[in-house]
Formats: structure tokens, C-alpha cells, sequence
């Protein structure tokens, strides 16, 4: 024996079900795809550091002068903290990533504001200054 709940129908229970698993699926249809895109992201930048070994083509002057903003939260001579040095990373990495939170494929508030304000110049001419720095400090 089915136990019915005044003022529902059977037929209002079923719509709900429907709906939600309508959501549900939609929901996931939406992290698959970010999930998509974001190893596409990863794909092709293993394959840029690996194979083309990338070089930034920006102007490190320019890099410099845009680079007073990043150095309020990552600090140049600390390598030991959460928040990493961003001469330590890789070139290619250090361009898809700020595209990756300019586009929204990567998540976290103060960086999304940041890469936001960035065109594909500004973040080459970070990339070129910090790979400058990394070179003059004994990096690869």
C-alpha cells in the first residue's frame, strides 16, 4: 500500500523527477565540458613546454612595469609559501594558465580580476620578463 501525500498528485511527483533529473543532467553536461576544455588546455600546453620548449615573445621592459600588480601577492624572493614565485613557472604554463582564468577554465577571484584586465600582449610581455628572471637567477 502506496502511502499518498495530501495535496500531491501523482502525476506533480513525476514532472518534479523529470525536472530535476532535466537539471541534474544539464548540470553535468556543463562540468564535462569545462572538463573537456580545460584538458584540451593541458593537453596542448604539456605538448608546447615539452616539444617547442616555449618562449614568450613579449617585450620584458613592458613585462616588468606590469609585473609591480603581481609581486603584491607573489613575492619574488619567496619560494617556500602557497602563493608561488612566478618566475618559477614554466613559460607556457605561465601564459595558459592566465588565459585559463581570463576565459573563466580556472577558477579563484583575485586571479580571474587580474588575467581579465590582461590582453595577449600584456600576458606575453609578463611571460617574456618573468622567464628574463628566471634565466638570470640560474633557472631554466
Amino acid at each position: 500500500m502506496s502511502r499518498r501525500i495530501p495535496g500531491h498528485a501523482k502525476g506533480d511527483c513525476q514532472e518534479l523527477r523529470k525536472r530535476l533529473v532535466g537539471e541534474l543532467r544539464e548540470q553535468l553536461q556543463r562540468i564535462m565540458s569545462r572538463a573537456r576544455a580545460i584538458a584540451a588546455v593541458l593537453a596542448g600546453s604539456i605538448v608546447g613546454w615539452t616539444v617547442t620548449g616555449a618562449r614568450a615573445e613579449g617585450d620584458p621592459a613592458y613585462g616588468e612595469y606590469l609585473a609591480s600588480e603581481c609581486s603584491a601577492c607573489h613575492p619574488p624572493d619567496v619560494t617556500d609559501g602557497v602563493i608561488p614565485p612566478l618566475w618559477l613557472l614554466p613559460t607556457g604554463y605561465f601564459i595558459d594558465v592566465l588565459k585559463a582564468y581570463r576565459s573563466g577554465l580556472r577558477e579563484n577571484p583575485a586571479m580571474e580580476a587580474v588575467a581579465r584586465t590582461l590582453g595577449d600582449e600584456e600576458i606575453e610581455a609578463l611571460a617574456a620578463y618573468f622567464a628574463y628572471l628566471r634565466e638570470q637567477k640560474g633557472g631554466s
